[in-house]
């Protein structure tokens, strides 16, 4: 977590740079760290939704506090005009969605065979998110 406030904290003016930000950070972090990556991938989903007394708190403190973190950051790209209209939950959400499909997917976290190639750049998710986020008349950045 305090990667995660260090990355978003830092965007400053430039809240479409700060999302691109936080797909480098997650996509390094579960490459720096695939073993942790595989069990939280199996416990998890696109639909999770830790809560109090079902789970362990220190996952659910976490797991509220990065949406909301990232709702901050759809609001505030909202704000300045270059994220896309829509609750900043919700893009939140299809974010860690998209995400979490990525890194499911990310060989260099799902396997131990070093020889099996990405299925998708880091380039070419960067390039994802940003059609799916960008408000549709911003300016390239």
């Amino acid at each position: 977590m305090p990667e995660i406030r260090e990355v978003l904290g830092d965007i400053g003016a430039d809240p479409l740079a700060g999302l691109h930000g936080l797909v480098d950070f997650e996509v390094q972090w579960f490459r720096r760290h695939p073993h942790f990556g595989r069990l939280y991938l199996r416990h998890s989903s696109a639909t999770f939704l830790p809560t109090e007394g079902t789970q362990d708190a220190v996952l659910v403190s976490n797991h509220h506090e990065s949406m909301a973190l990232q709702s901050d950051l759809f609001r505030r790209g909202q704000e300045a005009g270059v994220l896309r209209d829509g609750d900043p939950e919700v893009l939140a959400r299809v974010f860690s969605g998209i995400m979490t499909t990525f890194q499911s997917l990310d060989p260099a976290v799902m396997s131990d065979d070093p020889s099996i190639g990405e299925r998708m750049t880091l380039e070419e998710l960067h390039d994802l998110v940003d059609a799916t986020f960008r408000r549709p008349e911003a300016p390239d950045g």
